[in-house]
């Protein structure tokens, strides 16, 4: 099975990866950074299915 990660932008303007297999989206993650000077406060992993439905068209 093959992996690729790809970078985005997430609509709040913080970094995101969605991660990809053959298959379709394995995770997305989401690093959350401070306003004032872009330190990384906290990092979120989604790996629900469900949820990664609409990942398919990025």
């Amino acid at each position: 099975m093959a992996y690729a990660a790809s970078p985005h932008v997430g609509e709040g303007g913080d970094p995101c990866a969605l991660v990809v297999t053959d298959a379709g989206p394995l995770a997305a993650l989401i690093v959350d950074l401070a306003p004032d000077d872009d330190r990384i406060t906290a990092i979120y992993s989604v790996t629900n299915p469900d949820k990664l439905t609409g990942a398919r068209g990025l």
